[in-house]
């Protein structure tokens, strides 16, 4: 049974509720916010979650998997992520990445194959898969990623993104913030 773990309440794991409470839901404004508020006025709530959490994780490289490498959401995706860290490279992709990434934000579910990159051995403590819209499009690679023995901390917020970890040091819970 999942809970609902929106403030923290009832999460266990200190860097869970890290993540729930400082990254995913903080309130505090960034520096780069406000401009790019304004160049993707409808983007901000992803894109605010996204730059926090490539500013927490510090990826070496991420992949937008996407069918449409031009659009604004994909545009939003990348200047967001490249604002959080600007060492990071971001690469768009309009299939399953075949190299390591360290993060992975999907778009379009129905182009990434769970099952093909995890055979490939891309599976590593640093990996974290972001998928969109988990209610519709990406429900099934959403339960995918719960069902998957490496996944070991996924985060379902309010369906409209999920978050799946692969660190192996970590006890397999799925939380619905």
């Amino acid at each position: 049974m999942r809970l609902f773990h929106r403030h923290g309440f009832g999460i266990q794991s200190p860097w869970a509720y890290h993540l729930v409470t400082d990254v995913l839901f903080d309130k505090s404004q960034f520096y780069a916010y406000e401009s790019l508020k304004a160049t993707h006025p409808g983007y901000f709530r992803q894109g605010e979650r996204l730059f926090r959490l490539v500013n927490e994780l510090k990826p070496h490289n991420a992949a937008i998997v996407t069918s449409d490498i031009t659009s604004p959401s994909t545009r939003a995706a990348q200047d967001y992520m490249r604002a959080a860290s600007h060492t990071l490279t971001v690469s768009v992709v309009s299939d399953t990445p075949f190299q390591h990434h360290s993060m992975i934000v999907v778009q379009s579910p129905s182009l990434f194959n769970l099952a093909d990159w995890l055979t490939r051995g891309l599976v590593s403590d640093d990996v974290v898969i972001i998928v969109d819209d988990i209610s519709h499009e990406g429900a099934s690679l959403w339960q995918q990623l719960l069902d998957e023995p490496t996944s070991t901390a996924t985060f379902d917020i309010a369906r409209t993104c999920g978050i799946a970890f692969f660190d192996c040091k970590r006890t397999k819970q799925a939380y619905r913030v």
